[in-house]
């Protein structure tokens, strides 16, 4: 503790350079980071043509694999844009709405525009119209409206290296539960986002979502142990899995960029990460890559565990704390956008600070004093809350999708069916991510040149305090890793836990049937039928809606 009041401590200030970023100022604007996005960015392009300049320069780098999307040279200037748009705003409205593109395409081209407007007159003619309205007078609705038609994400790669990841068999499995629902139940959504905006453009481009986990050769029958799995529930999805593990010995560090690149043939549009492990790995690769990045952290364990900061010395020989706090403190501050799914995971309540904003400010004695962490009152925290499989959960009024001998127990457990279908469904959800990693992505080629500054800071943080961390750690062979765990201190607050242990150790000799949504949904309505296959979102869902006490949209 001496040492945390010393003046020559290590001080830890990425603040400085956050210096020129606005920043929210009412708590109830927390978490609502597109909306102010929107706003920030109308006040910086709109006034006149000169800054509107970026807008033009950003929309001219739009490509896919080299072929250029909405314009091209021809209009190299605003003034131009501006006029074209007016030409072909007089050309289109003429044209039945229903028309395809392909039907006026060189027209179009002649003038300097390129695919990706839309798929119809209808389309393309709205587009523009919205386009035209920010040229002249800007404003937040239109802005956020325009950036969530533009073609700028077509390939996703997510990180999440926690646990067993897989399609089956591998829920109960050692760190392996809802996180592995949740990202599959994401990518399916996601995906279909993509192709109905990709439609939406007229375009004919097949998206790709790559999911990239570890392998892990003893796969306890699952298919963990496979390099590459196709997503079951998609159709341009795949799982890819790198070792931590190769005959030569543990991987000094988890480099995938290269497989990446291989796969995609391409560097993606948007990184996802996932996790401490995860997004740590993703903040590399979208370094590497130069890609926007959005953080999902799920769980921060600073807050679970009463004075974790502070007796990290203490604890890190079991739980590596000053590792994990480095690494959370990394992600979160090289992310684009961060998305979480409640107010409280970002700011907390009046008895209990939240899970980010206990990052505002903390030492670990002996080590570093963070000084500015992340300020919760940055526009980069988004609430989007997982969603609901829309093919089970909707409103009572469609009733012809409704299996009515369910409806006793269903209403009696959920009590609003509207209020889901309105708040938390995966469709809600995919949408509002696309709409970040695009208007994102502008805003950080607005702000480059902060961005490489603070991007410097955060490489010489990790190379000179997490490096030499990570190092530190012993790695545990693999006799070492069967014996068994060492306990848990106990957590700040009280979880729940599954069934008693049985008083006497018993040893299976054959495979365990692994708990599956159906088994959990059965013990909660045990009179319903279950002939049916219940869609794996069901049991995390209900788990997770009951933890929701408001629904942000």
């Amino acid at each position: 503790m001496n040492r945390a009041k010393d003046e020559n401590t290590f001080e830890v200030d990425f603040g400085a350079y956050d210096f020129s970023t606005p920043r929210l100022t009412l708590s109830s604007s927390i978490g609502n980071g597109v909306d102010y996005i929107s706003k920030f960015l109308t006040s910086k392009i709109g006034g006149d043509l000169e800054r509107a300049k970026p807008l033009l320069e950003y929309l001219l780098a739009l490509n896919y694999h080299g072929e250029n999307l909405m314009i091209n040279e021809t209009l190299n200037t605003v003034a131009k844009l501006q006029t074209a748009l007016i030409i072909a705003d007089v050309y289109i409205s003429v044209l039945p709405k229903d028309t395809p593109y392909q039907n006026f395409e060189q027209k179009l081209k002649d003038w300097g525009f390129e695919k990706g407007w839309g798929d119809n007159a209808e389309r393309v003619k709205e587009t523009m119209n919205i386009l035209s309205e920010i040229l002249q007078a800007p404003d937040p609705i239109k802005t956020e409206s325009f950036f969530r038609r533009l073609p700028t994400i077509f390939k996703i790669v997510i990180f999440s290296v926690h646990g067993y990841f897989g399609q089956s068999d591998v829920l109960g499995l050692p760190d392996t539960g809802g996180q592995v629902v949740y990202i599959l139940d994401q990518v399916k959504a996601l995906e279909e986002e993509l192709l109905l905006r990709i439609n939406q453009q007229g375009l004919s481009v097949k998206p790709q979502i790559l999911v990239v986990t570890r392998l892990i050769p003893d796969a306890q029958g699952t298919k963990c142990n496979q390099e590459m799995e196709t997503d079951l529930y998609t159709m341009h999805s795949l799982i890819l899995r790198f070792p931590f593990r190769i005959d030569r010995g543990d991987l000094q560090q988890w480099d995938v960029t290269a497989k990446v690149l291989e796969h995609l043939e391409s560097k993606s549009d948007l990184i996802l990460e996932n996790y401490t492990n995860g997004n740590l790995v993703a903040y590399l690769t979208a370094n590497q890559l130069g890609v926007t990045l959005g953080t999902i952290a799920h769980a921060l364990e600073k807050t679970k565990y009463e004075d974790s900061d502070v007796k990290w010395k203490d604890l890190d020989p079991k739980y590596h704390f000053s590792c994990q706090f480095t690494a959370d403190i990394i992600a979160m501050n090289a992310a684009d956008f961060i998305v979480t799914s409640t107010y409280q995971e970002i700011a907390g309540s009046k008895n209990r600070p939240g899970q980010y904003e206990s990052h505002l400010a903390f030492t670990l004695p002996g080590l570093c004093r963070v000084i500015s962490g992340i300020n919760v009152f940055d526009p980069k925290f988004n609430i989007a809350a997982p969603g609901a499989e829309q093919a089970v959960y909707f409103p009572s009024i469609e009733k012809k999708k409704r299996f009515t001998s369910f409806h006793p127990s269903i209403e009696e457990l959920l009590y609003s069916l509207k209020r889901i279908y309105e708040c938390y469904t995966w469709k809600i959800y995919a949408n509002k991510v696309l709409n970040m990693g695009s208007l994102y992505g502008f805003w950080r080629n607005l702000n480059k040149e902060q961005k490489k500054a603070k991007q410097r800071y955060l490489q010489m943080f990790y190379n000179l305090q997490f490096r030499n961390l990570a190092k530190s750690i012993a790695i545990p062979s693999a006799e070492s890793q069967q014996i068994a765990s060492i306990p848990m201190i106990k957590p700040q607050e009280p979880t729940q836990t599954a069934s008693p242990k049985p008083t006497e150790p018993t040893v299976v000799e054959t495979p365990q049937t692994q708990p599956t949504p159906r088994h959990v949904f059965q013990l909660l309505l045990p009179n319903m039928d279950f002939s049916l296959q219940v869609p794996q979102t069901l049991s995390y869902f209900l788990f997770y809606f009951l933890r929701i006490d408001k629904c942000k949209l």
